[in-house]
């Protein structure tokens, strides 16, 4: 079948032809992985590897190269995904540095198993000059790789229209705010670095600072701190109900609220989608960005799971930090506990009095707990299941 793309049974088949029986084929978990277990033919024990059981994802990358040590007179070949491969990308780079025309052939290679414009684009920042992964440049103790966006993030960008359809695929490959230029503000953009400048020459927030290459990087003269702090609400019904035009304006205006949440923060003002719009009226983008610099989260410090800073409030507000909700959220308001909440559909919200306050967050695996109780639990089973099993055995009749 000469059909393009090429098809799955090609690609196996024509694999298959390439190598001979005592070559060795390592297959990753993936779609990729129902064709080579339904059509690969294995001609020898052990020259098909195939994660099964748990199927845990990321064989294939070390599994080959492992394979080609054992063998080195055999040809090995892996195969994988993006998701699959990436984790291993920079030990790869590090160890075994690649020409950039055989970079770039595989980054179009792995493209092809799934949404070819925007994956090539993805995988040729990882592998090229412009790395975007965040597990590749180990931003804040990243150990490893998942495709899966957080549930309460996803709510958010569904609320604000920013997700492209409701396709569980769109939500691994999630672009964020990125390209929305209103709720970027909201996001906290700073700068963006883009391949085509003309959308953003287009708008006056952006002001261009510098061209790399092919490259333009542009700063947004409108960008807001992580954390900003809101003294009114708007019920989240209210807000669902809205055009995605008029939520980007609420956004930098009020915070989202569901009625369990409203409990929260009972010192909070309920305001209406009219009273909002003869607001919006009679401002403007830049003076919403005024006034929410002017209450805004000063960050002092931060690590990868604690944020500390201050804040200055006239009255009882709510701040509301650009990053998702999680129950793993601790809160201090001078040293002293405070209210921890989801807000705006999905972001993280805290409850904070009226005064010139020092802000603490701490987060903590919610699960850590639970999963040492249990590690230890097994681990005294084990231990008695030990202890016993040589008196069990002595105490048989022979």
């Amino acid at each position: 079948d000469a059909a393009y793309p090429l098809k799955p049974q090609r690609v196996i088949a024509d694999l298959r032809r390439a190598m001979t029986g005592d070559d060795v084929l390592v297959c990753d978990v993936g779609a990729h992985k129902l064709w080579v277990a339904r059509l690969f033919q294995a001609e020898r024990p052990n020259t098909c590897i195939i994660s099964n059981g748990f199927a845990a994802m990321g064989i294939a990358v070390p599994g080959g190269l492992a394979a080609k040590l054992a063998h080195p007179q055999r040809k090995v070949v892996a195969v994988s995904d993006y998701a699959g491969a990436s984790g291993h990308l920079k030990t790869l780079a590090d160890q075994f540095p690649l020409h950039a025309e055989f970079r770039l052939r595989w980054a179009e290679s792995l493209a092809n198993a799934g949404d070819v414009a925007r994956a090539t684009e993805q995988v040729r920042q990882v592998l090229l000059a412009d790395p975007n992964d965040a597990m590749l440049l180990g931003y804040y103790g990243t150990s490893s790789y998942s495709s899966f966006n957080d549930s309460n993030y996803l709510r958010f960008l569904t609320a604000v229209e920013a997700l492209p359809s409701n396709l569980e695929t769109d939500t691994r490959w999630a672009a964020g705010l990125a390209g929305n230029f209103i709720p970027s503000i909201f996001g906290g953009e700073k700068y963006a670095l883009v391949d085509d400048p003309e959308p953003f020459q287009k708008v006056a927030q952006y002001e261009l600072v510098r061209r790399y290459g092919d490259s333009y990087l542009f700063k947004n003269q409108l960008f807001l701190p992580l954390g900003l702090t809101f003294t009114r609400y708007l019920p989240q019904d209210q807000f669902l109900q809205l055009s995605r035009d008029a939520k980007e304006q609420v956004l930098l205006a009020t915070a989202i609220l569901e009625p369990n949440e409203q409990a929260m923060a009972p010192s909070l003002k309920r305001i209406s989608v009219a009273e909002l719009e003869s607001e919006f009226a009679a401002s403007s983008y830049p003076g919403l960005v005024e006034q929410r610099r002017a209450s805004a989260f000063r960050l002092a410090s931060f690590t990868q799971n604690r944020l500390e800073g201050s804040v200055r409030l006239d009255q009882d507000s709510i701040l509301i930090l650009q990053t998702p909700f999680s129950p793993g959220w601790r809160a201090f308001q001078d040293g002293q506990p405070a209210s921890v909440f989801r807000a705006d559909i999905g972001l993280l919200g805290v409850a904070l009095k009226a005064g010139e306050h020092k802000v603490e967050l701490r987060y903590r695996n919610p699960w850590l707990l639970p999963g040492m109780v249990t590690t230890l639990c097994s681990l005294l089973l084990l231990a008695v299941g030990l202890w016993r099993w040589p008196r069990l055995a002595t105490a048989r009749p022979s």
